[in-house]
């Protein structure tokens, strides 16, 4: 991994467009391929991968071709707010990922001839950082007392108040969150919004005034909605700041921050870092009893206090220890083999094909969390599957069995092609077909001659029985 990125946690999916892949934890290196020539004249191919451990450098380089890829270029400061953002989130040392972008992304930049542009525009990203740094400083509320008096248009926060953060997403949506404001000042509440406080100043620095609002505040109300959403996932503007500075301090902070909605508690307004948390919802009766509680930090049940004894419990016999043998929980039924087609000629055969179906069934008293099997055959007996790797000449196939297999219930394993062909016969008669079961109390094996196990009737005589597989009924 790479601390410097908001990389995914699955390898498969991003939880968010912004983010990188997850490399895994290994990578491919090379892949090395040879062709065989098998006894039938035909071509099988193999193939075998050379791995790598994953470092940190891949995702440099991943991070590096994905500014590379962004277009419209200019927009190249999306990706690189979010991911500054989502770094400092966590570490809060804003210096160090300027200076990794300055001295490890710049350069990746550099050696790309259609870099040009890039550079230029993640140069001036990191100038306005570094300046947006030496602007912005936060005052704790603590050391409040030491500030000088301010003038008569400057707002002094205090920490008894509520202060509203919302996202712009409309005028209609601004005035409603003007008006819920107004509102829990009507029921006592010193609820304070961006607007209110920049009527007050002039010239009011935004961002200052918002990490003073947001680490000042005893109580920060967050009015969620699609766009907030947008803003707070992609880390862009005054939203995208804010809930940085949320992040970082919701968890010291459990109960200063209250999640709100207007419109319900669907997906499309819930940022990814805040899912699974409490929302109230407005809409609903009684989510106005809700947050007043929870401005009030006032418990809305009365709990008795704990009692000086426990219930006395008696003790659970257990009883006696029985170990599960594999074999004598799963048998391994006959496999059923029904032939799925032929070739004759002048009353001998030039080859058959058959259907081969494991069966598995459940003899003890208790439920199996499903199984795995692998059946081992001869090459010549299953030649559709040439293309896949043979050890000592056989082929081995495997299977899981997912679903549970209650007492006495039987399942089928995957239909497999066999074919018994009048050129190959002689390599198949004398061998075994070998079948493993696996579960989670351990394995065993069963074995099947395969004469036993395929028996034929001779050409065109079905009103006569069959009989074991042999080389008699087989004619060049």
């Amino acid at each position: 991994m790479n601390d410097f990125y908001h990389i995914s946690t699955d390898e498969k999916s991003l939880e968010h467009p912004l983010q990188m892949n997850n490399l895994g934890l290994r990578r491919i290196m090379a892949i090395i391929g040879q062709f065989k020539r098998n006894d039938w004249d035909g071509r099988s191919s193999q193939s075998s991968k050379h791995y790598r451990d994953t470092t940190p450098k891949d995702y440099d380089a991943q991070f590096a071709l994905r500014l590379l890829k962004t277009d419209p270029p200019y927009e190249i400061d999306i990706l690189l707010d979010h991911h500054y953002n989502h770094y400092v989130a966590r570490f809060d040392d804003p210096k160090r990922f300027l200076k990794h972008v300055k001295y490890v992304i710049l350069p990746l930049l550099q050696n790309n001839s259609k870099g040009e542009v890039y550079i230029e525009l993640t140069e001036d990203w990191l100038i306005e950082k570094e300046q947006e740094m030496t602007s912005v400083k936060v005052i704790p509320a603590k050391n409040q007392e030491n500030i000088p008096a301010p003038s008569d248009k400057t707002v002094v926060i205090t920490n008894e108040e509520v202060f509203i953060s919302y996202s712009w997403d409309s005028e209609e949506y601004v005035q409603k969150v003007v008006e819920f404001t107004d509102f829990l000042r009507t029921k006592g509440f010193h609820a304070h919004l961006d607007v209110m406080l920049s009527q007050n100043e002039t010239s009011i620095n935004f961002v200052k005034m918002m990490h003073q609002s947001m680490g000042n505040h005893k109580k920060v109300v967050v009015v969620l909605s699609k766009g907030y959403k947008v803003k707070a996932e992609s880390f862009t503007g005054g939203v995208g700041e804010e809930f940085v500075l949320l992040l970082n301090d919701i968890k010291q902070s459990p109960k200063k921050y209250i999640l709100i909605s207007f419109e319900g508690r669907s997906d499309e307004i819930i940022p990814f870092g805040l899912r699974g948390r409490e929302i109230i919802d407005l809409s609903d009766p009684k989510g106005e009893e809700q947050l007043y509680r929870k401005l009030m930090d006032e418990p809305e049940y009365s709990f008795s206090d704990v009692a000086s004894e426990k219930p006395k419990l008696a003790p659970v016999k257990i009883n006696e220890f029985q170990a599960l043998v594999p074999s004598k929980m799963i048998s391994i039924e006959n496999p059923l083999v029904t032939p799925d087609g032929s070739h004759s000629q002048g009353g001998l055969y030039k080859h058959i094909d058959f259907k081969l179906i494991l069966n598995f069934k459940n003899t003890s008293s208790k439920t199996i969390d499903g199984l795995a099997y692998s059946l081992r055959v001869k090459q010549q007996l299953a030649p559709e599957y040439y293309g896949q790797t043979a050890e000592e000449g056989y082929f081995l196939f495997t299977e899981d069995i997912s679903q549970k297999v209650y007492p006495g219930l039987t399942v089928k394993s995957t239909a497999y092609k066999l074919k018994v062909a009048n050129h190959t016969i002689s390599q198949i008669l004398g061998t075994r077909i070998l079948i493993t079961v696996f579960t989670d109390h351990g394995s065993f094996s069963k074995e099947f001659e395969v004469e036993q196990l395929i028996e034929i009737k001779p050409p065109n005589e079905n009103h006569l029985e069959a009989i074991p597989l042999t080389q008699d009924l087989f004619g060049y």
